[in-house]
């Protein structure tokens, strides 16, 4: 068995780029039985995934991606060298080629991104 890799992010109200609003409603603090809390992000950052037709319209949307495309073998394509707000392009990518068996899930792990990765 390989290794699983734990990609998830947390959500960082301050994060460097992008506001995050998080407000509670209703609270135990304050006699409550129950937490209501109104989270307010873009869909963009944190652990997310980018649905095909992200980059085109034509191509399936989230909603449409079975879960179980999701686990299994995959890639992690080091572009660490990706300077914050360079665009990657398919150049990037072909030089990882090579590396990437077929059916893998390939994880683009650009600048400062190694950080929240951990290894279970």
């Amino acid at each position: 068995m390989g290794r699983i890799f734990d990609l998830t992010r947390e959500i960082d109200a301050n994060h460097f780029r992008w506001k995050v609003n998080i407000e509670s409603f209703t609270t135990v603090l304050t006699g409550k039985s129950f937490q209501v809390t109104k989270l307010v992000i873009t869909s963009h950052i944190f652990t997310h995934i980018d649905a095909p037709k992200h980059i085109d319209e034509s191509l399936p949307s989230i909603d449409s991606i079975s879960l179980s495309t999701l686990i299994g073998e995959g890639f992690i394509m080091d572009l660490s060298y990706v300077k914050e707000n360079q665009r990657i392009d398919i150049g990037d990518l072909r030089k990882h080629e090579h590396e990437i068996k077929e059916g893998d899930i390939v994880y683009c792990q650009p600048n400062g991104m190694r950080r929240g990765t951990s290894m279970i």
